[in-house]
């Protein structure tokens, strides 16, 4: 069996080498970078009111979707097998791939867990409701902080999730239509193999998101970094404002010795292409050395002019807030100074499934997405035979299957499918 050569998720820890070299790689494969001003402003103290002056505010916007239940389309599974406990040596298999492009390697299938590619690109909807308070938003600037983390949310499920999902077939499909639950719909698409792309398209009920997936990944022995290509682009409707941004790179450590781990790391600039707004986050990379908290992301909104108007600080695995800044005291020469508002939460990670420790640490979304559907098209990553497979626990026992083909291919006279063994 083929492996993708992505591992879209893992994190931990990071050694001298590995944090400078990453950090070389993303600034050149992630797209549009921050300029030098805008990455000191990262540094850039940020002033707020005290708690005994100012009360917490979560914001006026719910921060859950209001689901209407009686229009729910079906009731969903709740858990999938246990991940088979088997133990594998992933430096055994990985250490002659050094330098090579992991797409063509194979890979032993009990490093995957029982999802495509296709399936882990739709997990990006998981808090989709950001999108929707979002398109509820009559102001750009203000919009453009709950996109920032809607992009942030999508990388909430990769910390414990260091299994890695099966590379999609050419022409393969996935289509999950959760409009009567969520309030969005999406499909996804195999569209080239080598390269491997996905494209894919979900519509909620005020917005629209697209993207092409392909990444590149370099294998250094210690860690594997792999760093997405192509653009994520959202739009809603009725409105003017088009957002696009770069997905940032993760990295896989621990390859050689240890428990593995993930961290995502670099930077993401945000575009409004109609109004020349910027977001510009960064994804702090994990450090030994470092006393801040760690997955850290902080990030700052600036209208067409130039002028930060939102703070927007939090971590990407638990939850990210947005601080309006009041006074902006940017001295040439000097460290920033920004005065805000009382932090406004703009999202909270979903508490952890039950038991997800034993089924890949998916989420409830995840647990669901190759539950059987009926009317789905033949090519659809549910259908997969190996993947299915892959989801019930084995015997340990090696059996081989009769295929059924050997009497027709004996009645016609046609051995061409026999290797020239004498």
């Amino acid at each position: 069996l083929e492996s993708d050569e992505e591992f879209h998720d893992a994190s931990d820890k990071m050694n001298n080498d590995s944090r400078s070299d990453d950090r070389k790689s993303n600034s050149s494969h992630t797209g549009s970078v921050c300029e030098e001003a805008d990455r000191a402003l990262f540094d850039a103290e940020i002033v707020t009111p005290s708690a005994a002056s100012v009360q917490y505010n979560a914001g006026s916007r719910p921060l859950v979707p209001r689901v209407d239940h009686q229009s729910v389309a079906k009731r969903r599974r709740t858990r999938i097998p246990d991940r088979p406990q088997v133990s594998l040596n992933l430096w055994s298999i990985m250490r002659n791939c050094i330098g090579k492009e992991l797409s063509k390697i194979p890979m032993p299938v009990n490093f995957n867990e029982p999802l495509s590619v296709l399936q882990r690109i739709s997990e990006d909807l998981e808090y989709s409701y950001l999108l929707d308070m979002a398109a509820d938003c009559s102001d750009s600037l203000e919009q453009m902080c709950y996109i920032a983390a809607y992009a942030v949310s999508s990388y909430s499920t990769t910390g414990n999730r260091t299994t890695k999902p099966f590379n999609p077939l050419l022409g393969e499909t996935f289509e999950c239509d959760r409009m009567a639950d969520l309030g969005w719909k999406s499909l996804a698409e195999q569209v080239s193999h080598h390269p491997p792309i996905t494209a894919h398209h979900a519509d909620g009920r005020k917005w629209t998101v697209h993207q092409d997936f392909t990444m590149t990944s370099r294998f250094r022995g210690k860690y594997l970094s792999v760093i997405p290509i192509g653009y994520s682009h959202v739009q809603f409707r009725g409105q003017k404002n088009i957002y696009s941004f770069k997905k940032v790179t993760t990295t896989v450590h621990n390859i050689i010795v240890g428990k593995l781990w993930i961290d995502n790391h670099g930077e993401m600039v945000i575009d409004n292409h109609a109004t020349g707004d910027k977001c510009f986050l960064k994804f702090h990379p994990y450090s030994y050395f470092s006393r801040e908290i760690p997955r850290k992301v902080t990030g700052l909104v600036k209208n067409s002019k130039g002028k930060v108007e939102w703070i927007i600080q939090g971590t990407w695995d638990k939850s990210l807030d947005m601080l309006r800044v009041i006074k902006d005291n940017d001295n040439k020469g000097e460290k920033s100074v920004f005065e805000t508002g009382p932090p406004l939460r703009m999202w909270t990670v979903n508490p952890p499934y039950p038991n997800c420790e034993k089924m890949y640490y998916f989420t409830k979304l995840a647990v669901e997405l190759n539950e059987p559907e009926v009317g789905v098209a033949p090519t659809d990553s549910r259908l997969r035979p190996d993947q299915r497979k892959a989801q019930h626990e084995p015997t340990g026992a090696v059996i081989h299957m009769f295929t059924g083909e050997y009497w027709e291919k004996k009645k016609l006279g046609d051995w061409s499918i026999c290797p020239n063994i004498f």
